[in-house]
């Protein structure tokens, strides 16, 4: 079973195939509170619904990497990417530094190439804000791999503008 998104007239909702806990969800609207790659998240229904911002979305970051031309994607555009993703760990670690007891951090746990949109506005945004949540590992391993891959694929679609 996978996750289902269902676009509103003014938002999108989302019911989850497991459960997001209230508690990982208060922690996520502090540290969302001026994080402007972050939609807005309207409403926590239950811990596997919420309602959030409908983002104007041109394309994922990974059919922008593969096809650059095809969404008129800039230098500018393509190093925002890799520059977002390294925000968000860095955002991470300094928000766990104030509000995450000792042992403990607070994450995106599924920091890949598809949860990541770059709107007709050309910002870059990550849709998956329920992956946000407390864990006991700083790093989690699908990062590294999605990270690399998202240098990489950076590369080499700054030579194709």
């Amino acid at each position: 079973m996978t996750n289902s998104i269902i676009y509103e007239d003014n938002c999108v909702r989302k019911i989850l195939r497991t459960a997001w806990p209230k508690y990982h969800y208060d922690l996520f609207k502090i540290f969302a509170h001026d994080k402007k790659y972050l939609p807005k998240v309207y409403s926590y229904v239950c811990d596997i619904e919420y309602t959030m911002e409908k983002l104007d979305i041109l394309c994922t970051v990974q059919e922008g990497l593969i096809d650059p031309k095809k969404y008129k994607l800039n230098r500018d555009i393509i190093l925002s990417i890799p520059a977002m993703y390294n925000q968000i760990f860095v955002d991470c670690l300094n928000f766990t530094r104030l509000h995450v007891e000792d042992k403990l951090f607070f994450m995106h746990r599924d920091l890949h190439l598809s949860n990541v949109v770059i709107t007709k506005d050309h910002k870059i945004m990550l849709i998956d804000v329920d992956a946000f949540e407390k864990t006991y590992k700083m790093v989690p391993w699908k990062y590294l791999n999605n990270y690399m891959t998202i240098l990489w694929m950076s590369n080499e679609a700054l030579l194709h503008v």
